[in-house]
C-alpha cells in the first residue's frame, strides 16, 4: 500500500527549527484564507528584512547590540532576513539602509531613563532628522541619527524602520569596559524574542506593537 507524506510536512519538511518558523507554519490557515479572497501573500513572504546591531565592544553596554546579533545569526531565520553586526561602522549600515529593504530593524544600547536591562520596540519619528543638525562621524561610536542622515543625503529613505533598545548600566568610560553588565546580558534572550516576533509579524503582515517594554 501505498503511502503519503501529509501536505504540510511533504512542503514545509524539517523548516520548522526554531520558535518564529513554527510561527510562520501555524499561519498556513490564515496564509490559505487570505489567498482565497486575493490576498497577495507570496508579495509579504518575499519581503527582505535587515537586522542591524550597533554598539562597541569596547564600550560595556554599548555592544548589547552586537550581541543580541550574534544570537540571531545562529538561528534559522526566514529567507529574505539579513542579520549583521555593524559594529561602529556607519557607512556600511548607511550603505546596507540603501540596499532597499522593506524593513530595517536596528538593535542598540540607548539610555532612556529606565532601569537597566529594559528593552522597548519604538518606530522612530524620521522628521527628527529636519530637527537635529548634521553631525561629524564619530570613529569610536555609532549614532543612529547620523547613519540615516547619510541614508537621505545619499537619496535614500528606510521604508520602515525600528528599533529595539536596552537601557544600559554601563556605557563608555576612560579606561574603557569589555563585556555587558548583568541586567543587559540578561536582557539578551527577550530581545531575541522580540526581534524574532517582529521579524513575524512584518512578514505575515500583522500589526506591530510599539513601545514593548520587558523588564528584567
Amino acid at each position: 500500500m501505498r503511502s503519503y507524506t501529509p501536505l504540510t510536512q511533504r512542503n514545509l519538511g524539517g523548516i520548522a527549527r526554531n520558535k518564529l518558523t513554527l510561527t510562520l507554519i501555524l499561519s498556513l490557515r490564515e496564509r490559505r484564507r487570505k489567498a482565497r479572497s486575493g490576498y497577495n501573500w507570496v508579495s509579504l513572504m518575499s519581503k527582505r528584512i535587515l537586522v542591524a546591531g550597533i554598539g562597541n565592544i569596547f564600550f560595556g553596554d554599548d555592544a548589547f547590540g552586537c550581541e543580541v546579533a550574534k544570537e540571531l545569526a545562529g538561528k534559522e531565520l526566514p529567507e529574505g532576513v539579513r542579520v549583521a553586526d555593524f559594529g561602529i561602522r556607519s557607512y556600511d549600515l548607511a550603505y546596507a539602509i540603501m540596499d532597499d529593504y522593506d524593513a530595517t530593524i536596528l538593535i542598540d544600547a540607548s539610555p532612556h531613563g529606565s532601569a537597566p536591562g529594559t528593552i522597548y520596540l519604538i518606530e522612530p519619528d524620521l522628521k527628527m532628522l529636519d530637527e537635529n543638525p548634521d553631525e561629524v562621524v564619530n570613529a569610536h561610536s555609532m549614532n543612529p541619527v547620523r547613519v540615516l542622515q547619510m541614508v537621505r543625503s545619499l537619496g535614500g529613505t528606510p521604508r520602515a524602520l525600528y528599533v529595539v533598545g536596552c537601557e544600559p548600566a554601563v556605557l563608555e568610560t576612560e579606561e574603557g569596559h569589555i563585556g555587558l553588565s548583568e541586567p543587559v546580558q540578561r536582557a539578551i534572550a527577550p530581545a531575541v524574542e522580540m526581534i524574532e516576533k517582529l521579524i513575524s509579524d512584518l512578514l505575515l503582515g500583522r500589526n506591530v506593537a510599539l513601545s514593548e517594554e520587558i523588564k528584567n
